[in-house]
């Protein structure tokens, strides 16, 4: 199969082979980018592929993969594609290693299998077709044709790491802090996939703090851990929100790890929505219980400032757990009411039965009903302030990661020292508002015009 050598627009800057690389900090290496059809043919994908997105979540374990053809050598015929493709992807990112003063190279070896190729274009006066590849991690494709059933017993990550063993042939990896939450219960027909999430919504750790099950590039595991733990982590890397260098010279190693830190766009969706939070039970919420064994009728009342352990034990430093809420509302009362003390804004009835439960282990609804109001606030404050911050491409930024972002006051710095009578030193030209340590959600490996960039949705309370 001839290429036309025109098509090859995503060449990538600055990388020579995967052991040799310029000081550009945007650079990468394909090693290889193969597709085979049904048929077992295998041929090279790069010189049609003008851009390319890997996306992880922290709220899915799939990584998925888009790319952009443009065909001019009438490959979707000649190669028969009929949407049964399997895609084998190895590529190679550069980083400075300081402790041995030299650069490595960071590889991702991942197989994906294609879903679908939308977005088709093609004019009767050219000769050049372009679409869509849209491919996703190869188990879950197996979960999208599968159905299971059981009855589940115990631990609630013990019974979500055996359906990724038996069911899809995936390792997984848990980290630290192990879940509490047990029930018996039963998984009614569903994908794995979707019965994994089912119970990931109900494993919480010793601090009533949820559960994600997440991928990392470069990683063959799925990660299972918990919010609290990944607060914990230590700061992944600090990044730096400015339009000029720091005093490097261009081209330089020192240029190159400054612009590693650098965030080159910023876009912010500063919510701060309190109504919004308090619908969700992000500061207070009622739990109505209807138990039809005992034919009893109950409130559970939740309080973020009582019943958040993180808060008490100051577990996170800096932590936006620790902040105490105090937002008055005049009017409610006879007198000045704050929001934790408001449950009637979040309101959910369970319906449980305590006869269900003889093997000492309670059912689903139960256990709901025990961590509802922790769950609630738990992920309503975390995406109360988000921002999307683009840097030059990283392997390692991935959801769960813990990183924190420094943004430059507003203002004209000279004219504000004189107005609040200060020099400025350390951070205090940083905007404290919007700079801070944020988890990283979603991350979106762009590698386009040559060029590698990592473009992430990171979160935080407020």
């Amino acid at each position: 199969m001839a290429y036309d050598n025109t098509v090859v627009r995503n060449t990538p800057k600055g990388a020579i082979n995967e052991n040799e690389y310029q000081n550009v900090p945007g650079t990468f290496f394909i090693q290889q980018m193969l597709i085979q059809n049904q048929k077992g043919v295998v041929v090279d994908l790069r010189p049609l592929v003008t851009s390319f997105t890997l996306t992880e979540e922290l709220f899915s374990p799939v990584i998925m993969f888009n790319a952009r053809i443009r065909d001019n050598i009438n490959f979707f015929e000649d190669f028969a594609i009929s949407g049964q493709e399997i895609i084998h992807l190895i590529l190679h990112k550069p980083i400075y290693n300081s402790i041995r003063g030299k650069m490595e190279s960071i590889k991702v070896d991942i197989k994906f299998l294609v879903k679908e190729y939308p977005n088709y274009v093609k004019t009767p006066q050219s000769s050049i077709q372009e679409y869509d590849l849209v491919a996703i991690s190869d188990f879950a494709y197996l979960s999208l044709l599968k159905r299971i059933s059981r009855s589940v017993k115990g631990n609630v990550v013990d019974n979500i790491v055996k359906i990724f063993e038996k069911d899809l042939n995936v390792k997984t990896t848990v980290v630290l802090q192990p879940c509490t939450s047990s029930f018996d219960g039963v998984l009614v027909i569903q994908s794995p996939l979707k019965a994994i999430e089912w119970l990931r919504k109900k494993a919480y750790d010793a601090d009533n703090s949820p559960f994600f099950v997440f991928p990392r590039l470069g990683q063959p595991n799925i990660i299972i851990t918990s919010l609290a733990n990944l607060f914990r982590k230590k700061e992944y890397k600090e990044y730096y929100y400015r339009p000029h260098a720091n005093g490097t010279v261009p081209n330089t190693r020192d240029a190159f790890n400054e612009s590693m830190t650098k965030i080159i766009n910023i876009k912010s969706n500063i919510k701060l929505d309190k109504l919004k939070q308090a619908n969700e039970g992000a500061f207070a919420s009622k739990t109505v219980i209807t138990d039809y064994a005992k034919k009893s009728f109950f409130e559970k009342i939740f309080n973020r400032d009582k019943d958040i352990k993180l808060n008490k034990n100051k577990l996170i430093e800096n932590s936006p757990w620790g902040k105490t809420l105090n937002f008055i509302i005049n009017g409610i009362t006879s007198k000045p009411e704050s929001l934790t003390n408001i449950p009637d804004a979040s309101r959910t009835t369970v319906s449980t039965n305590s006869n269900s439960n003889s093997s000492g282990n309670p059912n689903s609804s139960t256990l709901l009903s025990e961590n509802l109001g922790h769950l609630k606030s738990y992920l309503s404050n975390i995406d109360s302030v988000n921002h999307q911050i683009e840097v030059y491409g990283d392997f390692k930024l991935n959801p769960g990661r813990k990183i924190k972002i420094n943004i430059p006051k507003s203002c004209n710095l000279e004219q504000y020292k004189k107005k609040v009578n200060t020099h400025l030193e350390g951070d205090n030209d940083v905007d404290k508002a919007l700079s801070g340590t944020y988890l990283v959600a979603v991350s979106v490996h762009t590698f386009s015009d040559g060029v590698y960039k990592t473009s992430a949705k990171i979160m935080k309370d407020q």
